[in-house]
């Protein structure tokens, strides 16, 4: 292994927050962002070993050789800082002529050429809209959609370099995490008819208290995946449909620029939440009935959402002791679901009870559990399939 420390040669800010990294397309390369400002394109160095061994059986034998490569340092490609603040989230893309790096500070998405040291492009946000807190890319690379800490989204287009659509949060909440996918719904996903095999972009918005909505491309809510406490006992169909998501347009006519200003101006909505938040996403959909979502949030919880089953969902880490495991329902209504986790009220603590009596299991609790907030996780499908997952400890477990 390595541990690259870049980052902290030089640091006029003492030790650095590095807030995010990504990998370069078919490379060994990373690139990292960090609290400085600082953004550091370095590579892993890799060492190969060719090793050999006899197999066969009876008088039939033959060698077979293999390469066994392992991790000798890293190397330091280049190092940037862009002052202009502190980076927030990095992504990475190729195209047949260039390798473009994109990086989010507090008001606008960066670009940078990798291969010819030029800028792409710059998308900017109106001060009125909050700072950036989250950005991803779509599948094709054609597209990208960013969030802000007042619940806004923007849908750029990266080929014409500009801004699509833009929408809001109906909790105003800052969006703390943003997905993109391209896929077609299976046909079974609550038994919708007008389910089709077309493939479409979608959108997954983390905002608002532990809370994750699914939306295509024109804003409409197909899925919401909401975590609600013990004390939370609405069950009304149509109670639960209004508190469904929704990402209200804004328009982008110039001549509403002031208007939008001054709408955003008058809002009062907090800049905080109100709850935990929801700040990883990672899974997989598509057209086959196994699709599904990891979240890991602000309560250190990582829970698996099944999109169709809900006696197949489970939460995977974040149990203490004292907790009962919790309920998943789902509730459908005019071609969307609302898929619901229903924290358990806490048990009685061993003080409150014969000690004799209480299981050791749940006295002890789950050592395996993250202790604080979870901040990102990734699957790795070779050479087996794995889950990783990060908090703001500085903890990183690895999940079978």
């Amino acid at each position: 292994s390595a541990t690259y420390t870049g980052h902290l040669d030089g640091s006029e800010h003492g030790h650095p927050r590095i807030n995010d990294v990504a990998s370069l397309e078919n490379s060994h390369s990373v690139i990292s962002g960090a609290s400085d400002g600082s953004l550091h394109v370095w590579r892993v160095d890799m060492v190969s070993k060719s090793l050999s061994t006899t197999a066969g059986s009876q008088n039939i034998t033959s060698k077979i050789e293999f390469d066994r490569s392992r991790v000798a340092g890293y190397s330091t490609i280049r190092k940037m800082n862009p002052n202009d603040g502190e980076i927030h989230a990095v992504s990475h893309f190729n195209t047949p002529s260039s390798s473009v790096v994109l990086f989010a500070t507090q008001g606008a998405v960066h670009s940078m050429d990798l291969r010819q040291s030029r800028i792409p492009f710059v998308f900017k946000h109106e001060p009125s809209m909050g700072y950036l807190t989250s950005m991803a890319l779509g599948s094709d690379s054609h597209w990208m959609i960013t969030g802000t800490s007042r619940g806004c989204v923007a849908l750029w287009d990266i080929r014409f370099q500009q801004k699509v659509k833009l929408w809001r949060h109906s909790s105003g909440s800052p969006v703390t995490r943003l997905a993109t996918s391209f896929a077609s719904l299976p046909k079974k996903w609550g038994d919708r008819g007008n389910a089709t095999i077309e493939r479409k972009p979608f959108m997954f918005v983390a905002c608002g208290p532990n809370e994750c909505g699914m939306f295509d491309v024109s804003g409409s809510a197909r899925d919401c995946f909401r975590v609600v406490g013990p004390r939370s006992r609405s069950t009304d169909a149509m109670d639960l449909k209004t508190k469904m998501p929704i990402l209200r347009e804004i328009g982008l006519s110039s001549t509403r620029s002031s208007f939008r200003h001054s709408e955003f101006s008058r809002d009062t909505t907090r800049v905080g939440s109100s709850g935990p938040s929801i700040n990883a996403l990672v899974g997989n959909i598509g057209g086959s009935d196994h699709s599904y979502m990891f979240t890991g949030g602000d309560d250190g919880f990582i829970r698996y959402w099944d999109f169709s089953t809900p006696s197949k969902c489970f939460t995977v880490s974040g149990y203490h002791g004292f907790h009962q495991r919790p309920t998943y329902e789902r509730v459908d209504f005019d071609g969307q679901r609302l898929i619901l986790c229903r924290q358990a009220p806490s048990m009685t603590r061993t003080s409150e009870i014969e000690s004799s009596r209480f299981p050791r299991t749940l006295e002890k609790g789950n050592p395996n559990h993250h202790t604080d907030s979870i901040t990102d996780l990734k699957l790795i499908n070779s050479p087996e399939r794995l889950m990783v997952s990060c908090s703001r400890d500085s903890t990183v477990k690895l999940w079978r």
